[in-house]
């Protein structure tokens, strides 16, 4: 039994011989459908080095799909940075086929970070009560240092989350070792 991807490709390329016009487009990740809006699944695809399409992403891509008029094409958006630490690190084979690619984004992403962190400079403190605020809704002068998570409604999956913003907004290699006790 053949996989659909393979059936259309092979439709496609038959079509194109005798003819008929005839693409395939292979999608990734889309704000469609299952994933609509569901930012719990898109942050767990941008942990994995998948990124999701918007709707304006879409028409955009596939506009430039139908203009570039290849059999078989696939459009996706990668988070390298986070790829090269989830799935390169693990996988020989995609290592070997995506790693120029991978360099190449990863060295305009350094470019462009140390642009914007000479214009956005956040002290961790900051910007760990900022994040707070943002994720329980609370005014930041409400905040006090000695505040229990706890007293905040912050419950252990409250802050496993935060702990994966965290790690994702700044780029950390690791996860902290022991969950704080206090803010």
């Amino acid at each position: 039994m053949q996989q659909p991807t393979h059936s259309s490709t092979c439709s496609v390329n038959t079509g194109s011989k005798i003819g008929l016009p005839g693409q395939s487009i292979n999608w990734g990740a889309l704000n469609l459908g299952l994933l609509l809006n569901k930012e719990h699944f898109q942050r767990f695809l941008e942990a994995k080095g998948m990124m999701v399409l918007d709707v304006a992403e879409i028409h955009k891509s596939l506009e430039q799909c139908l203009v570039l008029n290849l059999p078989q094409q696939a459009v996706c958006k990668f988070h390298f940075r986070n790829m090269r630490f989830n799935i390169l690190s693990q996988n020989a084979a995609l290592t070997m086929r995506l790693s120029a690619l991978a360099e190449e984004a990863i060295q305009k992403s350094k470019e462009t970070d140390s642009q914007t962190k000479q214009t956005q400079t956040v002290s961790p403190k900051d910007y760990v009560v900022s994040l707070i605020c943002e994720t329980i809704g609370m005014d930041k002068s409400e905040l006090k240092d000695e505040s229990p998570l706890s007293s905040l409604g912050i419950d252990s999956m409250q802050a496993m989350t935060l702990q994966n913003l965290i790690f994702q907004e700044r780029a950390h290699g690791k996860f902290l070792s022991q969950p704080a006790q206090r803010f």
